[in-house]
């Protein structure tokens, strides 16, 4: 279950930037569980694929915070995606 999919997109952002302002203030680990390829590389240092229970593969997010969206930010947004489509 998305934990956030029941929000509306505004709403939704807000809560992105709260967790990730609280991880920046207090460097907390977290497990997130999302189906959004784009919110994993906003707020994922290692984004892990599962596939029947299993990982099916690894990315490492190296991207300075607060992350901007640009080719770099696309370049591993479209990889992860490959990945997904391709399990």
């Amino acid at each position: 279950m998305d934990l956030w999919g029941a929000l509306d997109a505004l709403t939704r952002l807000e809560m992105q930037s709260l967790i990730e302002k609280l991880w920046l203030e207090q460097g907390f680990t977290t497990i997130l569980v999302t189906h959004d390829v784009s919110e994993a590389v906003q707020l994922a240092d290692r984004i892990i694929l599962l596939d029947k229970g299993h990982i099916a593969q690894q990315f490492q997010v190296d991207l300075a915070r607060p992350r901007q969206k640009g080719v770099v930010f696309a370049e591993l947004e479209q990889q992860v995606l490959s990945a997904v489509l391709a399990t």
